[in-house]
């Protein structure tokens, strides 16, 4: 083989790894859709969201420990106001996140929640996305199961292992019982909360909306039977 053809076929290597290595770089700098549109824009009014966030969810715990019956509405706006707020600037972040992860945003669509955040390496960066849908089980109280339909690095696809371990890991920091099973090739888990408190919480129902997700259950004492809903009279 002459020495031209050698350095031919060297530049035509490096060409095509260069190639790879730029289309690889554009997919993982990719950003969604949904995470873009999620963000809310920064001023006075995303404050006031973010406010408004932590003093509703302070109610709905509240009203979760003090009455029989209860129920809440959150919507996504005001979720991600708090978590480009006030959550930065609180403890819980420091508890929740490791360093290298920023930025989440949420969006809740009528059957599935997405959730995006940016992943650090050094100098680079790429948005992480999760799909994932989340029901209650209807033959068991207090048992949710989230369904992980997808997760990507940037535009690429990838396995939800890593995932999945830090699911197990909250899940049994939090006293929650995690069990897994395979529907149509993807991860489910079950997750079953265990109630460690004199008083009994049962979640009765878990609806998703398009921005919104509605919580509505009850809280009983010792010995007291769960308000049953009167059936509607007939036209």
């Amino acid at each position: 083989m002459s020495r031209k053809s050698v350095l031919v076929g060297t530049g035509l290597l490096l060409l095509s790894a260069g190639t790879v290595g730029a289309t690889l770089a554009i997919l993982l700098r990719h950003e969604p859709t949904f995470y873009r549109r999620a963000a809310v824009p920064p001023g006075p009014e995303r404050q006031a969201l973010s406010k408004a966030c932590f003093s509703h969810v302070g109610t709905f715990l509240l009203r979760v420990k003090d009455s029989q019956s209860w129920q809440g509405t959150f919507g996504e706006e005001e979720i991600n106001s708090y978590l480009e707020e006030d959550f930065v600037h609180s403890a819980v972040k420091s508890l929740t996140l490791p360093e290298h992860i920023t930025d989440p945003r949420l969006v809740i669509e009528p059957d599935r929640v997405r959730l995006g955040f940016r992943y650090h390496v050094g100098q680079f960066s790429t948005v992480v996305s999760i799909d994932m849908r989340i029901w209650l089980a209807k033959e068991e109280s207090n048992v949710a199961a989230l369904e992980i339909q997808g997760m990507r690095l940037g535009a690429l696809p990838v396995s939800a292992q890593s995932i999945l371990e830090r699911l197990q890991e909250a899940a049994e920091s939090n006293n929650v019982k995690l069990s897994w099973y395979r529907h149509k090739g993807n991860q489910v888990a079950i997750l079953r909360f265990q109630d460690q408190s004199r008083t009994s919480v049962v979640l009765e129902n878990l609806d998703l909306h398009p921005g919104k997700i509605f919580i509505q259950g009850q809280s009983l004492n010792p010995g007291e039977k769960p308000i049953v809903p009167a059936p509607a009279a007939n036209q």
